[in-house]
């Protein structure tokens, strides 16, 4: 689910990349990058 740092943000990044897969739904713009580790 969108949290509230996550909804501030998408509106103003220029770049907004998201851990799942599934995010891509919630963040159509959003560039999926997958796991961080």
């Amino acid at each position: 689910s969108k949290n509230l740092t996550g909804n501030l943000l998408y509106r103003f990044a220029d770049q907004f990349y998201v851990q799942w897969e599934e995010m891509l739904k919630l963040y159509p713009k959003a560039i999926y990058k997958g796991g961080i580790y």
